[in-house]
């Protein structure tokens, strides 16, 4: 079982594109009695934290997980038949009504399941064009005991005050190799890269900016809002960390090899046990 901290179930930076405006009682109200259910409470806790987005822990085997909001853009939490064509529910063999989506893409979703109890919604999982339905947990707080920290298993974490561009141009002297910013684009955050035993190795700050959004997408007008916010994208190892993300055996040996001496490099899912 997993100890989900909620105040730190968000994933960051926010990607803006998904988040609604801040949810208040009174929005949540109105939801509830458009949809005709309550919904869970620890799933109202983490809405108010954070109103949608991409989530920190995910279901097992799964990555990029995203947990819908309440709002007026999609994606976003609604009943099932708002996310499909409507011409399909004639082909499914179960009621579709009490089956709130808040996860999905094309024809499968997550959804609380109202359908036999209305008061305490089950969670399923939906792919409409296969015509099954599934139950995964018997409350949204059992399904949320199926969720762990999302962690990439080719990231390893380097100790140093170093900024991440000082940090990552020592290690390319040291290793005789040369290096190149990424930008910021991809994630909202600054990365670069080396590559290292003819593999190519990235590198990201832990600490990174609260949101980000790209030029064109909405809620890029709400960037200026977060100017100057930080925050860590692994609270659990603290402020001092950058991060490697290296795929090959090889390339970590070189890097262990000519930089051990120097700096302490563990694996990231070690470091956070």
């Amino acid at each position: 079982m997993t100890h989900i901290d909620l105040k730190h179930f968000w994933r960051h930076p926010i990607y803006l594109p998904y988040l609604h405006e801040p949810l208040s009682d009174e929005k949540l109200a109105e939801f509830e009695q458009k949809i005709g259910y309550r919904l869970p409470k620890t799933l109202v806790e983490l809405l108010k934290i954070q109103n949608g987005g991409y989530t920190r822990y995910c279901p097992t085997e799964t990555t990029n997980f995203e947990l819908w909001g309440i709002g007026d853009e999609f994606p976003k939490l609604l009943p099932i038949e708002q996310y499909i064509d409507l011409e399909l529910t004639d082909y499914v063999s179960f009621d579709t009504k009490g089956l709130i989506a808040f996860n999905g893409y094309g024809n499968f979703f997550h959804c609380l399941d109202y359908r036999s109890d209305t008061t305490h919604p089950k969670i399923a999982y939906v792919d409409i064009e296969c015509d099954e339905i599934e139950e995964v947990a018997n409350s949204f707080d059992t399904y949320l005991q199926q969720f762990s920290l999302d962690i990439d298993e080719y990231y390893y974490v380097v100790a140093s005050d170093l900024p991440l561009g000082e940090l990552i141009a020592t290690f390319a002297e040291k290793l005789a190799v040369k290096y190149e910013s990424l930008g910021n684009f991809s994630n909202g955050y600054d990365e670069y890269r080396m590559k290292v035993a003819g593999h190519w190795v990235f590198a990201l700050p832990n600490r990174v900016s609260m949101a980000f959004a790209r030029k064109g997408e909405r809620n890029f007008n709400k960037l200026a809002q977060y100017a100057g916010k930080t925050t860590l994208l692994y609270p659990e190892i603290g402020e001092k960390y950058s991060i490697l993300k290296i795929f090959n055996e090889k390339s970590l040996t070189e890097i262990l090899q000519k930089l051990g001496d120097d700096f302490t490099i563990n694996r990231l899912d070690v470091q956070i046990k």
